[in-house]
């Protein structure tokens, strides 16, 4: 039995509600209760956690959830529960799938809806005037046809109030792409500007609000790396939960970062 005024793993909790208004299974794995149990001891006694775990055990719920318990009974400043992962596709399955759940059995318990962003770097963003400018100088006349429909394709996004992302873009036009294009480097057609008379540059300036207000901030290792250097990512005042989700993949890209990126 979960006590009422806790999220917990079980057959009759708010999670467990909250699976099945998705028509998926409440009862949790044994592995997913091990996993989730020795972070909570972790959390409690104030250590760090170093937690390995197969494929398929359902580990992002399995710390979801005592970090969010732990998180909203800490005391002090609002906390804030930082998720870093190693790829944006891994980004937006917690920010669409597994986050919804436990901010829903969050509601059930206190009735407060928490929020939750992703945090992008701006070369993640393509700027389609960017994008023009640089198919122009690099590009041959047979790639206009595809820039062309390429920067439609980010226009359209920014009229219906999305940022234009690269991992998107690349993977609708995924049967067109058939050779690398210079033109298509995150260096050259990234974002580069947050002035407000700039459509891009205005939706990013926005994100950026969304994730300093967030209770939780779904970010990437490169990312994450940079801001243990110089702090962007969150204020200092807030007490910060931090999960490296894949972590073995994090020294590397600490690694291949270049002493002027830091």
């Amino acid at each position: 039995m979960v006590p009422p005024d806790r999220i917990g793993f079980g057959s009759d909790g708010p999670l467990a509600d909250a699976l099945r208004a998705r028509g998926l299974d409440p009862a949790p794995r044994p592995a997913q209760l091990a996993y989730a149990g020795h972070l909570a001891a972790c959390l409690d006694a104030r250590r760090p956690s170093f937690i390995d775990a197969e494929t398929g055990v359902g580990k992002t719920l399995g710390y979801l959830v005592p970090v969010l318990d732990r998180a909203r009974r800490a005391a002090g400043p609002r906390p804030i529960v930082v998720i870093s992962t190693a790829n944006v596709a891994l980004q937006r399955q917690i920010i669409e799938t597994d986050l919804p759940i436990v901010i829903e059995a969050f509601a059930r318990i206190t009735g407060k809806q928490l929020r939750a962003a992703m945090r992008v770097g701006k070369q993640q963003v393509i700027d389609p005037g960017a994008l023009d400018a640089a198919v122009e100088e690099l590009g041959t006349d047979s790639d206009r046809l595809l820039a062309d429909d390429m920067i439609d394709w980010c226009e359209m996004a920014l009229v219906r109030g999305e940022l234009p992302m690269r991992h998107a873009l690349l993977s609708a036009f995924s049967d067109r792409i058939t050779a690398s294009h210079p033109w298509l480097s995150a260096e050259l057609i990234g974002l580069n500007t947050e002035g407000t008379d700039h459509v891009t540059g205005a939706l990013f300036q926005t994100l950026l609000e969304e994730c300093a207000e967030a209770d939780f901030l779904v970010v990437n290792h490169h990312l994450l790396a940079r801001h243990l250097v110089r702090p962007f990512l969150w204020a200092e005042d807030r007490h910060a939960y931090v999960v490296v989700d894949e972590a073995d993949r994090l020294p590397r890209i600490v690694e291949d970062m270049t002493r002027s990126a830091v």
